[in-house]
């Protein structure tokens, strides 16, 4: 159907990197210059945000800065289903007239996302509502041998070998397997700035984005 598939760049909040103090992303300034990077070295024309960490009014600081920086790119902006359903809406509304693509699971659960799109004139997007995380299992196995596939401009170019055209590097399967052993599985739902902290929907407990303390991680 077609020789190259495009790509969004995927711009997460990033703590430091402990051993070098390296790599964080927080601020707004932080954030832009994160997005600014990856446009540079892949060529992306569209950027993701995936947040749902600080207060959704900081939240909306950065949307709007990373749409001003880069005004002829499209963004998707997705806080993981934390926001109620009123706070949902005030983003959605917040961000009419900026130029997007989509904001992806505002709120958790059919109803809120249903009341969410009669109020806001934004497209949404989910992968929680009508999907399950099972699926998300066979993915973790799709390891790529001869290393990740390269962006051009933006795009993959689809494999032409069998099946998915990719082979499996079972090298480096192993070698995360003896990983996952030894730290254990990945603590999607957990903070390691803030031991003993939870999710909750909608969450309350937002993330400080001038906390500058350092995060221990494990090693």
């Amino acid at each position: 159907m077609r020789d190259s598939v495009r790509f969004a760049a995927y711009s997460f909040f990033r703590c430091p990197n402990p051993r070098t103090g390296e790599g964080e992303v927080r601020t707004i300034e932080q954030v832009v210059a994160h997005v600014a990077d990856l446009k540079r070295r892949f060529g992306f024309t569209t950027h993701k945000i995936k947040a749902g960490v600080f207060h959704p009014d900081y939240e909306l600081e950065v949307y709007r800065a990373v749409a001003a920086a880069f005004p002829a790119d499209s963004l998707r902006f997705d806080p993981n289903a934390v926001w109620s359903t009123e706070q949902a809406i005030r983003f959605g509304q917040a961000i009419e007239g900026l130029r997007k693509r989509y904001l992806e699971d505002p709120v958790y659960g059919l109803n809120g996302m249903r009341r969410t799109r009669e109020m806001a004139r934004v497209p949404l997007a989910t992968n929680t509502v009508v999907v399950n995380f099972e699926q998300l299992a066979a993915n973790v196995l799709s390891t790529v041998a001869g290393g990740p596939m390269r962006y051009e401009n933006g795009a993959i170019r689809v494999p032409d070998g069998p099946g998915l055209g990719v082979k499996l590097d079972r090298d480096k399967l192993r070698e995360y397997s003896e990983l996952y052993r030894r730290l254990g599985g990945y603590p999607y739902d957990q903070d390691p700035g803030r031991p003993g902290w939870a999710p909750i929907i909608p969450n309350d407990r937002w993330a400080d984005p001038h906390d500058t303390r350092p995060v221990p991680f494990p090693v």
